[in-house]
């Protein structure tokens, strides 16, 4: 045996790492968003477990085959989302339904885009007829594409600062408004 032979699966173990290592570096956007989507899942009621596996997995599918800014903006959207859960104390259920939803809108939005990016060559008209529609359809999907998480960060925000700090639980707060304050 010689020395050669005795490197190789040293070489072989080396070449996998460098590989892996690529792959992360590839895919760094994904690898961010990963932890995020994992956050909300876990925290997310068990009922809306299911619900919120869905959104992650649809986010991680557009970050992975989507151009890079809507991976950025799903990232954002995602730690931004696990904040204002954690800050909501007054309906923190219907904002996390809130936070599904506009996760999973989003991630089809992107998923779209990018099927749309594929198609586009097949859409060129010979005759110039359908240019300017197909001029209106790409200022749409690009106004969708980054316009999307701005309007979902607003709902995030509207979320947290629609309703005045809370004095009591929900409970006790119901309790005084049918009694009017009277015991």
């Amino acid at each position: 045996m010689t020395f050669d032979q005795l490197l190789l699966p040293f070489i072989w173990v080396l070449n996998g790492f460098l590989l892996l290592l690529y792959l992360a570096a590839e895919n760094i956007i994904t690898l961010a968003l990963l932890p995020g989507m994992f956050i909300l899942w876990r925290d997310a009621p068990a009922a809306q477990r299911p619900w919120m596996g869905s959104a992650a997995v649809l986010s991680l599918a557009a970050s992975l085959f989507s151009p890079v800014v809507v991976g950025l903006w799903l990232i954002l959207m995602a730690y931004g989302s696990i904040l204002a859960v954690r800050l909501e104390k007054f309906n923190p259920e219907a904002l996390s339904w809130r936070v599904i939803s506009g996760i999973a809108a989003y991630a089809l939005i992107g998923l779209g885009f990018d099927l749309y990016q594929a198609l586009s060559p097949a859409l060129v008209d010979p005759y110039g007829t359908f240019a300017q529609g197909k001029g209106y359809l790409d200022v749409i999907i690009s106004l969708a594409v980054f316009l999307g998480p701005l309007g979902f960060i607003g709902l995030l925000v509207q979320a947290l600062f629609a309703h005045p700090p809370m004095t009591g639980t929900p409970e006790e707060i119901i309790y005084t408004v049918r009694t009017r304050g009277n015991e």
